[in-house]
């Protein structure tokens, strides 16, 4: 990657009597109109590429997500206190970091985008030695009940908590000790799940409409998919489960089903997807939205959502108690082990764009934007003095530089 530098300061044949900016103003010659503020040296430009974004027109406030190693965050501070998302007009977006691993200059984050479509411009600002620490992960995650992106370490027997990202403290808790943390998960970490001797729990209200969504592969497949849960309600009152099954066993009889329980704990299935590779052992994304006004459902299977929606019982509306227990790792009945990594209650209903436009970012987010060469523009003078004889003296934030020509 190429890293440019842009100049400062041209110098060639100036009068000692020459006018220069007032004492704070600093002199600012060659650095780009759009840059954001000097105190950042550096930037990489982020551009969405063609045919990622579903609709043509975009989608508004998204949570983009970007996951990239990059050599010269060798510059950065070491928790990315510095790392600042801004648009072109230098409108600063909110943003959440979800790791930044400062050995290998890798850093994955979330940053609200108010309108994002192809082409779309973001400019990512590092290398400030005294930016503190800005993130809002509940800004960026306002329009959800729970993101929990797992990677947090429960650190076995201590049964540390997973937490929620929204600012709503919808947290998770390992219930054991066979919980544990994954460094190389499809999205950054994520947690190793070995239902049989741990799942992850929690407790929390849902809105009568809602968009479920997980990423997890399996890691126990013995012929044929065992029916372990990845994410459900305890086939309680009022609540869903999303589970891989084989009912009709033998390799071939792989899908995957969500249902719905209502107020009398009564099952009702949304649906099923088999996915096209066939192979649980890959990460997949699975999930539904359900359509309190309407009724309906709609399964998710990575980057798809099924045409032909379900019409569960008009009962499943989850009003006689908006709370639901949330366990990742158990379908109720049977364990299952598992990675996962990146689950997520939406507060509403989903469309079939914006879920195509979340899986293509998450799946493949180095296809879904192109990242640019590194700039930086060194620190900016804050004065410059010339005299005659040769003699020049530089006036820069560290201290005064004095040269002989």
């Amino acid at each position: 990657m190429v890293r440019a530098f842009l100049p400062q300061v041209f110098i060639g044949h100036i009068q000692t009597n020459t006018n220069f900016p007032p004492e704070g103003e600093g002199i600012s010659a060659g650095i780009p109109a759009d840059w954001f503020d000097t105190d950042w040296e550096c930037r990489v430009p982020i551009t969405i590429n063609a045919g990622q974004v579903f609709p043509v027109e975009g989608q508004t406030d998204f949570p983009f997500l970007f996951n990239s190693t990059v050599p010269e965050f060798v510059d950065a501070q070491s928790l990315g206190q510095d790392f600042r998302f801004v648009l072109p007009d230098k409108t600063q977006l909110k943003y959440e970091i979800e790791d930044f691993d400062s050995g290998t200059n890798t850093l994955t984050a979330w940053t609200k985008v108010p309108s994002i479509a192809d082409e779309t411009l973001i400019y990512l600002y590092f290398n400030n030695p005294d930016a503190v620490d800005n993130q809002d992960a509940p800004d960026v995650w306002s329009d959800y009940q729970n993101v929990l992106h797992m990677n947090q370490d429960p650190d076995g027997a201590s049964r540390n908590p997973i937490l929620d990202s929204t600012g709503n403290g919808n947290n998770a808790t390992p219930s054991a000790s066979g919980v544990t943390q994954e460094l190389n998960t499809k999205i950054g970490k994520g947690l190793r799940i070995d239902g049989g001797s741990g799942v992850l729990e929690g407790n929390f209200p849902v809105n009568q409409s809602l968009t479920v969504t997980i990423w997890a592969k399996s890691t126990d497949i013995t012929g044929f998919w065992s029916a372990f849960g990845f994410m459900y309600s305890a086939r309680e009152n009022n609540g869903f489960i999303v589970h891989p099954n084989s009912n009709t066993g033998g390799p071939f009889a792989k899908t995957v089903s969500m249902f719905a329980a209502n107020s009398t704990a009564a099952l009702t299935t949304f649906g099923e997807v088999t996915p096209t590779d066939n192979d649980l052992e890959v990460y997949h994304r699975y999930g539904f939205v359900y359509d309190f006004q309407n009724k309906k459902a709609f399964v998710i299977m990575d980057d798809i959502l099924s045409t032909a929606p379900q019409n569960p019982n008009a009962d499943i509306a989850r009003i006689d108690d908006p709370d639901v227990a949330i366990l990742i790792g158990k379908n109720g009945v049977s364990f299952g082990m598992m990675d996962a990594t990146e689950a997520r209650i939406h507060s509403g209903v989903l469309t079939s764009d914006y879920i195509k436009t979340e899986f293509k970012n998450q799946n493949a987010p180095e296809t879904f934007y192109d990242r640019g060469s590194v700039t930086c523009i060194g620190p900016v003078l804050d004065q410059l003095m010339i005299y005659g004889n040769g003699i020049q003296m530089i006036y820069t934030p560290s201290g005064l530089d004095m040269q002989y020509q």
